[in-house]
């Protein structure tokens, strides 16, 4: 009796994670197939004191009014989109920036942001660290973010970007 309780809260458990990383439909509505909307993402920072992590505050909806967002992913129908990111980097140097674009049906859209070192002024976390070999281990602080930017995943275009 036990052992079924404590598979099924497992059980239970597994399901809401699953949904937790469903994207957030950002329209009204019946959901639509993903060929039709565009998904757009703030990927995790991974484990890199390099890296910034990123958090989309808000998106616009379709007549300019702004929706808090609480997810990582969502989709929005086709448009001109604008949305509120903030990127924070592990000194704790942040930027908020409004990023505005064309969302095209089928399209992926990440958030990213470009960190310096102060030591070095140099860029440290770019979308491909193998851009910069040399800097692999640099994990000296303090970071700035020196620029917020909307990489469009299908081209590897930037279709918005923004400097303090």
């Amino acid at each position: 009796m036990r052992s079924t309780f404590s598979v099924s809260i497992l059980i239970g458990c597994l399901a809401l994670a699953s949904c937790a990383s469903e994207p957030v439909q950002m329209y009204a509505g019946p959901v639509l197939p993903d060929n039709q909307t565009a998904l757009i993402g703030a990927p995790r920072a991974p484990n890199d004191r390099t890296a910034a992590r990123i958090r989309i505050l808000s998106v616009d909806d379709a007549r300019g009014g702004s929706i808090p967002v609480s997810s990582r992913n969502f989709r929005i129908a086709p448009r001109g989109v604008c949305l509120e990111a903030r990127a924070t980097t592990s000194t704790l140097d942040s930027m908020e920036s409004e990023l505005c674009f064309n969302a095209y049906a089928g399209g992926h859209y990440e958030v990213r942001a470009l960190v310096s070192g102060a030591s070095t002024g140099l860029p440290t976390a770019l979308p491909d660290l193998n851009d910069l070999p040399e800097l692999d281990n640099a994990h000296s602080g303090p970071f700035f973010v020196s620029r917020l930017f909307v990489l469009d995943m299908t081209t590897r275009e930037i279709v918005a970007s923004a400097s303090p």
